[in-house]
């Protein structure tokens, strides 16, 4: 396998990784902060 196809590969790797881990955190903060929210608004 070239060199440069492996280079590549690894690199498409780890944008589609990172792509989901920031994906992951924003559902996570998202709903942390609907809640916060929801929790505000029931309280008045």
């Amino acid at each position: 396998m070239p060199r440069a196809l492996v280079e590549n590969f690894m690199t498409t790797l780890s944008s589609t990784t990172a792509v989901k881990i920031a994906e992951s955190m924003y559902y996570q903060i998202r709903d942390k902060l609907r809640t916060y929210m929801t929790s505000i608004c029931c309280m008045k």
